[in-house]
């Protein structure tokens, strides 16, 4: 798979085997992601890292569903709901002599955007620092139950996000932040 990663932000293109993009700048952005393929078998699952999260998460769409582009019908994939270090593409399913190029376009978003992913952003890192513990048997009912607070929260930013966020956008208020 050939990957073109033109980065708008750091005003640089370049060309990679790897399937895994590192922004240099870690900004409030959007991405678009676009796939050309010389076969029509197969799909690439969009994953991003974020700073503190140290393994690959899907991106979701408005559904909760992972965002994954099929290549017969290959579409521009527009994600702007999180603070990216560094994206993922998982192709599956393609035939031995298919290629993939891969475009992948970051742009800076808006002041509310911007906004709103540092919402979202400090939200994920709560989240998966209670989602480690509890996994790990260290949590407590009382941070399960943050967990929770912690989720609902960021469900409402995205649903704010859905339906468009401006300069007087009312915002959920966030829980108390607990130490783990």
């Amino acid at each position: 798979m050939n990957i073109t990663y033109t980065d708008k932000l750091d005003g640089i293109t370049q060309a990679s085997g790897d399937a895994t993009l590192t922004f240099k700048t870690i900004e409030p952005c959007e991405l678009q992601i676009d796939a050309v393929s010389t076969g029509t078998t197969g799909t690439l699952s969009v994953l991003f890292v974020t700073p503190g999260l140290s393994t690959p998460k899907a991106f979701v769409d408005e559904r909760g569903l992972p965002v994954i582009i099929n290549l017969a019908r290959p579409y521009p994939a527009i994600l702007s709901n999180l603070m990216v270090q560094s994206l993922v593409l998982r192709p599956e399913g393609l035939a031995a002599d298919q290629t993939v190029s891969v475009s992948v376009v970051r742009t800076i978003g808006d002041g509310a955007i911007q906004l709103l992913n540092a919402k979202l952003l400090e939200a994920t890192v709560e989240i998966n620092a209670l989602e480690d513990l509890i996994a790990l048997g260290a949590g407590s009912a009382d941070q399960a139950s943050h967990l929770t607070e912690w989720r609902t929260y960021r469900l409402l930013i995205c649903r704010l996000f859905k339906a468009g966020v401006s300069d007087a956008t009312v915002w959920p208020p966030k829980p108390a932040l607990k130490r783990v």
